[in-house]
């Protein structure tokens, strides 16, 4: 061995030496598995995996309908498109054979490398050859934009290193459909008729694959996080493509026109573990799509343009404000082709975008109308006979979820026309986040005037047409700031280019673009740190700093939503929980069944057949319910009178108790069916200024009665006094505040089931 071959193997000893004295005096203190670095490692790589799986196999399927490579921001943008389209299906067809579980989780995406890798290698290849060509440089100005959409992006990245960051709708719905497909094993309809089990659901499909991954909780739901900053990642990709494809010329800088829209920092808008980043990043795919289609109307390009069009309808409902301009392009194309009809091969473009549209949505609404005899469930359920669904679900649903847009007519049209004016400077979400303080980000709508000053490109005003068409299409529909996170990466580009054209007019013009845009950039600096998120006392990054600290905190901290993970643990394998009255149930990693009113058409306690102990007992077994969670004597009322009543007898006098979590309290069904008894009467004496019924005694199914719900008002029996219908009633809702203290007898002969408010349900000890 020659002296410098000894040096270096002796400098490796001592390197290697080192390094694990330093892990041993490391691991002492805190075990090498605690380490949060790991935890996030492993969820990185783990959506990198998703990501290279995406992005292989939607170039695969790109060049086999295309034929050819696009430009490369343009070509990854589409591709990975087409990726996440094709996992979801994978995902999709997995479920329904019932695969999810560790095999499944590595099965998906290796199935769609080893499909797209042949392609992959030969195009990387060729890339590779022709790279050295490829001018890499950006001028000062450019690499300082570059440099600010890098912080952007990584001020974006931060809040999602907690799993409490994910969002109230999350917890609720997106999470919460992949926990229970996940824990089911399969994509099973949901027993109970919910309503968000049968909406689109393609984020909820990547989010079952992420849960499905290896680790505590912690670990998974961070997966799912990094998975939708993957598909954030690509919308940037997509900004920079169509910035690319207006321009005429490279713009890798123009994806850091995003973060000019600060509303992403802000919760509900953010990465939250929702489904409207998923749905933004079918944005560049369909508006590049939709100009290939109209300077060619080829079949090829419609079928494309029909596949992302197919991911972002079956991503989520309010992603349709992306579907104006393919509409419009579709229809202009035809104009220029009128000529043409004659010939059959002319309606060949349309009609197989079309079928594509059709086939490729099929997963959303196939499986609807086989699980609830409704495509749309429960939106056709006047016409088509949907099921489960109960009469006592309409009204509460009509509440919820009935569609609430301006009127129509010339005062409509005004508003609207004023709306696309003023959306970014008048906030369109719940006062509670950011107030009367406008942070959507308004560059886009000051810079539209500029278009009649400058020789736009025809491809530009095709983009601010989009933007605008898709505004039109938000404000009848539901005029919300998050449901335009997916028209975002389309104002970004138009915002984008307008500001490169402008930046060529002159050293004056450019001093009053980097003004405007100074000034935005600073009125949006402080987003990031609104006191508007759930967590966190309001900001989510104090989450993330207590999270980087916990060695020195003793618990650990990595138990993701404790209470319902504790409830999880208490919960056998195979057991269905019926969650009452509570949205937010992610966490149990169980299946799960909702009763919240109008979210269900099942589920509707004090109704003729769901009444008594008996016949609830019933109808939860025949729902396969095996454990109920309620909220520790506490009756939200987003249910009728009756339904408290019902619901709290059955489950405090027949559940058996497993413990208190946080609040909530976790019981088994009992194993034989409780006695028949009769529904009696109420006793009803509230202090609510607008209460839905008089005071005085009724019969139980007469407060069956939801708000909105147009049937006749019960009136009270007028023949007894409150004393005397204390004393022969069975049940009593009773508020102190302005009927005095309640009697001695009630006292005694009462039990209390549950505060309503600040009412009590209270039910009688023994029958009268």
């Amino acid at each position: 061995m020659t002296p410098p071959q000894t040096r270096r193997w002796g400098l490796l000893g001592v390197l290697l030496v080192g390094t694990l004295a330093f892990v041993a005096v490391a691991h002492h203190h805190q075990p090498l598995g605690g380490w949060l670095f790991f935890h996030y490692l492993q969820a990185t790589l783990l959506a990198a995996v998703f990501a290279s799986a995406c992005l292989v196999s939607g170039h695969a399927l790109l060049l086999r309908v295309l034929g050819r490579t696009l430009p490369l921001e343009e070509h990854a943008a589409i591709a990975f498109a087409l990726g996440v389209l094709a996992f979801s299906l994978v995902t999709f067809a997995c479920g329904l054979l019932g695969l999810y579980g560790p095999a499944f989780f590595v099965g998906c995406p290796s199935l769609l490398l080893v499909v797209g890798l042949p392609s992959a290698r030969r195009t990387l290849a060729a890339f590779r050859r022709h790279a050295a060509g490829i001018r890499w440089r950006l001028r000062p100005t450019q690499a300082l934009v570059f440099a600010l959409g890098c912080v952007g992006a990584v001020l974006v990245w931060l809040p999602i290193l907690t799993p409490e960051n994910a969002s109230y709708d999350s917890r609720w719905h997106h999470l919460s459909i992949a926990q229970h497909y996940v824990a089911e094993g399969a994509l099973r309809r949901f027993d109970e008729g919910w309503v968000f089990g049968a909406q689109p659901q393609l984020a909820s499909l990547l989010y079952a694959w992420a849960l499905c991954a290896p680790g505590a909780l912690f670990d998974r739901v961070e997966t799912a996080a990094h998975v939708e900053l993957i598909t954030f990642l690509f919308a940037l990709v997509g900004v920079s493509a169509l910035v690319r494809s207006v321009l005429g010329k490279r713009a890798p800088w123009a994806f850091a026109a995003l973060f000019l829209f600060p509303g992403i920092y802000c919760y509900d808008s953010g990465l939250v573990l929702g489904a409207d980043h998923v749905a933004a990043v079918w944005a560049a795919p369909i508006l590049l799509l939709s100009l290939r289609y109209l300077d060619a109307a080829d079949t090829r390009v419609a079928c494309l343009l029909g596949g992302v069009l197919a991911g972002a309808l079956s991503t989520k409902y309010t992603a349709v404000n992306l579907l104006p301009l393919p509409l419009l392009v579709v229809l202009v194309r035809g104009g220029r082709d009128v000529r043409g009809l004659r010939r059959p091969e002319s309606l060949l473009p349309p009609l197989a975008l079309a079928t594509s549209v059709v086939v490729l949505t099929a997963p959303h609404w196939l499986k609807n109308w086989i699980f609830y005899g409704d495509p749309l469930f429960p939106i056709l359920r006047g016409w088509l006979g949907a099921h489960p669904w109960s009469p006592a679900a309409e009204a509460p649903y009509e509440t919820w979820f009935a569609l609430r847009h301006p009127p129509f007519g010339w005062h409509g049209i005004g508003e609207m026309l004023t709306t696309l004016v003023t959306f970014p400077f008048v906030p369109h979400d719940f006062e509670g986040y950011h107030g009367k303080v406008p942070i959507f980000g308004s560059l886009f709508t000051l810079l539209t005037p500029a278009l009649f000053f400058v020789r736009p490109r025809r491809r530009l005003l095709w983009l601010f047409a989009g933007c605008y068409l898709g505004l039109v299409a938000w404000f009848w529909l539901h005029q919300f700031d998050r449901y335009l996170q997916t028209l975002v990466p389309w104002m970004a580009a138009g915002t984008a280019a307008s500001l490169s054209l402008l930046w060529r007019e002159g050293a004056l013009v450019r001093t009053a673009c980097g003004a405007l845009v100074t000034l935005q950039l600073v009125w949006g600096s402080d987003v990031p740190f609104i006191p508007a998120h759930r967590a966190g006392d309001g900001v989510v990054l104090k989450s993330v700093i207590d999270l980087a600290s916990h060695h020195f905190r003793g618990p650990d901290p990595l138990e993701s939503f404790p209470p319902w993970q504790a409830m999880g643990r208490a919960l056998p394998p195979g057991a269905k929980v019926l969650i009452h009255e509570e949205e937010v149930h992610f966490g149990l990693s169980r299946a799960t069944a909702l009763d919240y009113s109008g979210d269900q058409g099942v589920f509707y306690w004090g109704e003729p057949g769901a009444s008594t102990p008996a016949e609830i007992w019933r109808l939860l077994r025949q729902h396969g319910i095996t454990h109920l969670v309620w909220a520790s004597k506490l009756d939200h009322a987003s249910d009728t009178v009756a339904a408290g009543l019902t619901f709290f007898d059955f489950a405090t006098r027949y559940a058996k108790p497993l413990g208190t979590f946080g609040g909530f309290v976790l019981a088994a069904l009992p194993p034989a069916e409780p006695p028949s008894a009769a529904p009696g009467q109420v006793a009803y004496y509230p202090c609510d200024r607008t209460p839905p019924f008089s005071p005085g005694v009724y019969d139980l199914h007469a407060m069956a009665r939801a708000p909105g719900d147009r049937r006749p008002i019960a009136k009270p029996r007028a023949d007894s006094s409150m004393a005397e219908a204390i004393a022969t009633s069975r049940w009593l809702v009773f508020d102190a505040r302005c009927h005095g203290r309640l009697p001695e007898a009630a006292r005694n002969g009462f039990e209390l089931l549950a505060a309503r408010g600040n009412a009590m349900l209270l039910e009688r000890k023994e029958a009268p």
